[in-house]
């Protein structure tokens, strides 16, 4: 079953992102202590780890490009500010 993510997530799965999806879950869990004080961004952070639970590395692959798209377009915001 193909995973449906929001915008919001796929920023997440962006920020995230590692070579393997093994390795962004690891590190979106390991950045989810450090959200606590703001719930809205732990519990994107929450719902983007568990929606994408049953995401296989075929499916995460297949997302690199939107990933690498984001990662993008949030390197340009940063550059304007």
């Amino acid at each position: 079953m193909k995973t449906t993510l929001s915008n919001d997530e796929l920023m997440v799965l962006a920020i995230y992102q590692q070579p393997t999806f093994a390795e962004t879950k690891e590190e979106m869990l390991l950045a989810l202590p450090f959200t606590e004080e703001d719930p809205e961004v732990f519990e994107l952070l929450q719902d983007t780890i568990h929606k994408t639970e049953s995401m296989s590395e075929e499916e995460y692959q297949a997302l690199l490009p939107t990933l690498h798209d984001l990662k993008d377009l949030m390197n340009e915001e940063d550059s304007y500010e």
